[in-house]
């Protein structure tokens, strides 16, 4: 991710940790090899919603390449948090 897109991401990130399916898009990206098979269990290893979508949005912004991939699972989940 480059600053500009960890900046967009900084600027949703409580929208976004109170509203993401974590589970869902980290199955997505692991599968997608975005993320790896730790950063997964990290994330199912949480046990609020809200903290599995926290613990997804700090592993991606460290990502290279997380950006557009993240994107994609928002639109096609969650439609409506995209502005």
């Amino acid at each position: 991710m480059n600053p500009e897109q960890r900046l967009r991401i900084q600027k949703c990130y409580v929208l976004l940790a109170d509203n993401l399916e974590a589970e869902t898009i980290a199955d997505n990206l692991f599968t997608e090899c975005v993320i790896e098979f730790d950063d997964r269990q990290r994330i199912c290893a949480e046990v609020t919603d809200r903290d599995k979508a926290k613990r997804l949005l700090d592993i991606l912004l460290t990502k290279e390449n997380s950006y557009k991939p993240l994107l994609k699972e928002i639109e096609t989940l969650r439609p409506d948090l995209l502005h």
